[in-house]
């Protein structure tokens, strides 16, 4: 009797728990650099690069798109079978994430699949965040990344960073950044500009 009455209180119990929550590979990204004043800034990509504190360059085609129905947010799917990262859109062909031979962290145009010479679409390792109040990270080829100093100033005057890849080339006056992921249940983007 005894053992039923368990058995019954355990699927019971079971049944009516809140099911965990699912972290994909759809993910946003964040600056961790602890002591410096880019820390928690966001990625974004604008002109075919991906920056920090630079205002992202998402764009709509209402003739193609009812716009209330995609963000302007920069965020990205990882795909574990290429090892490769895409931006998050609904344009068709997609818009992959790539690093050139400088170190350059860039994405191809919309509906393009071209990349420059020597760039790499494949190469990142993406962990998601295992619950809530934790983070994930990204790095290429198992290194971090270098945040650097455009010279431009954002439109909230803030002072904007391009992000380069550690392991492709080491660059001077730059800082040392690692990417923080959490996982993303909001709405794609249309597409990115290629150029501002």
């Amino acid at each position: 009797m005894f053992t039923k009455t368990a058995i019954i209180a355990a699927l019971v119990g079971l049944s009516s728990a809140t099911p965990a929550k699912r972290f994909t590979n759809y993910f946003e990204a964040d600056i961790l650099a602890g002591g410096t004043h880019i820390q928690h800034g966001s990625i974004r990509a604008s002109g075919e690069r991906l920056f920090i504190n630079k205002e992202a360059a998402a764009y709509c085609e209402p003739e193609l798109i009812d716009c209330s129905t995609v963000s302007n947010a920069t965020t990205f799917v990882y795909n574990p079978a290429t090892t490769g990262i895409n931006l998050n859109v609904l344009s068709p062909g997609g818009q992959a994430v790539y690093v050139t031979n400088t170190g350059e962290l860039g994405y191809t145009r919309p509906h393009s699949i071209a990349i420059p010479e020597l760039a790499k679409i494949q190469g990142f390792q993406y962990t998601p965040q295992l619950a809530d109040g934790t983070v994930g990270s990204l790095t290429f080829e198992n290194q971090g990344f270098d945040a650097c100093p455009t010279g431009e100033q954002s439109n909230l005057g803030q002072d904007v960073y391009q992000l380069f890849a550690r392991s492709v080339a080491g660059h001077t006056g730059c800082i040392a950044v690692t990417v923080a992921t959490g996982g993303y249940t909001g709405l794609p983007a249309w597409a990115f500009k290629e150029k501002n």
